[in-house]
């Protein structure tokens, strides 16, 4: 199952601001989401970004990421006031890139694409201001 079978509306990309945050803050605030879903019960956290590590230095990603630092954002999708059986902050897109800099610079920040499922979830919140 994808993200877009799994949720009903997919968050749009008008629903969206782009941040900067550390690696570590990233990791430390929001719950795996790979669009295929890891299978919790058979593979741990750890496992996942092991494997994700892997990929990211087999295919060269890990070192164009140490000499050219994050050239698009890791997208992250905040839910708010959801009923949906969901964590309400989610990494969504660019797992690889994400361990990467994390190992290469945890504190260094990089920039993140936060998407809303809600038009409304930005009014009111410290998120007008900049802030996380």
């Amino acid at each position: 199952m994808n993200w877009r079978q799994r949720y009903s509306i997919a968050p749009q990309a008008e629903y969206s601001h782009t941040i900067e945050m550390t690696p570590r803050e990233i990791l430390s605030t929001h719950e795996v989401n790979d669009g295929e879903f890891i299978d919790t019960d058979s593979q741990s956290d750890e496992d996942f970004w092991n494997k994700k590590l892997k990929e990211s230095k087999d295919s060269g990603l890990y070192n164009d990421i140490k000499a050219n630092g994050i050239k698009n954002p890791i997208s992250v999708i905040h839910y708010k006031g959801s009923d949906r059986n969901v964590s309400p902050r989610e990494i969504f897109e660019g797992h690889h890139r994400l361990i990467s800099a994390y190992y290469i610079a945890p504190d260094k920040p990089i920039p993140v694409r936060i998407m809303h499922d809600n038009p409304y979830y930005l009014k009111g919140t410290t998120y007008e201001h900049g802030q996380f």
